[in-house]
């Protein structure tokens, strides 16, 4: 499960990677995650995305992908 957003909020432009699960363990975050996200993904349940200490740049719209193909899917329309 891959946690993805858009830095503008437009579809066209491209996606910027934040965080990777596998199962309900976080694989791999971006620094900026880190730093000011937390995320969970509950077996059986819906994941989450929490912003700890919101900027400016965090205006965006949010996608979470199930496989790399979703990815190229969705950044494609």
């Amino acid at each position: 499960m891959e946690l993805l957003m858009t830095s503008s909020g437009k579809l066209e432009e491209a996606f910027e990677f934040l965080v990777y699960f596998q199962k309900q363990d976080i694989v791999k975050g971006t620094e900026v995650f880190k730093e000011r996200f937390s995320a969970e993904c509950p077996q059986n349940s819906p994941c989450s995305l929490e912003i700890n200490s919101t900027e400016a740049v965090d205006s965006a719209l949010y996608f979470c992908a199930s496989s790399q193909s979703t990815v190229l899917r969705v950044s494609s329309y």
